[in-house]
């Protein structure tokens, strides 16, 4: 995904055009996940404030915030990586709601579960169709040398 100067980014994803990444889908899911974290954590017992509850908390943050920094770097390679890191970042934070409704400490909850299996699938998908698109290529970090 590079652009010109002054343009903005956009994407062709089956009709819809994706110009900023609060029009992706995947992080808008996130952020209902993020929103469903937070209610269902305000009821862990307070001695797990510093603990499990602020870990799932910023396990679920980490999601959209990572596929919100992929998408502004303005490459395919950087906003897999986001991508990346925010499956595993699901990953975590599926295991620390797993941890906490096994031990009692939160209610399970259908929706958090749905909005989790939702994420993973959409993370998992856009990552094959990203990758399926042949190499990686990351954006060059060479400074330019100054003529004399």
């Amino acid at each position: 995904m590079s652009t010109k100067s002054g343009e903005v980014a956009e994407w062709r994803s089956g009709e819809v055009n994706i110009k900023t990444f609060r029009d992706m889908l995947v992080w808008q899911r996130g952020m209902d996940l993020v929103r469903e974290v937070y209610k269902s954590t305000a009821q862990m017992p307070r001695d797990e404030l510093f603990a499990l509850t602020s870990q799932m908390r910023r396990a679920a943050t980490s999601i959209p915030m990572n596929i919100a920094e992929g998408f502004g770097q303005h490459s395919r390679a950087e906003l897999l990586h986001g991508l990346r890191l925010a499956a595993g970042s699901l990953m975590e934070l599926m295991t620390a709601y797993e941890i906490a409704t096994s031990l009692g400490m939160i209610a399970s909850t259908e929706r958090v579960l749905e909005l989790m299996a939702e994420e993973d699938r959409m993370l998992n998908s856009l990552i094959r169709k990203l990758t399926a698109k042949g190499p990686e290529k990351r954006a060059s970090r060479r400074i330019p040398k100054k003529s004399p």
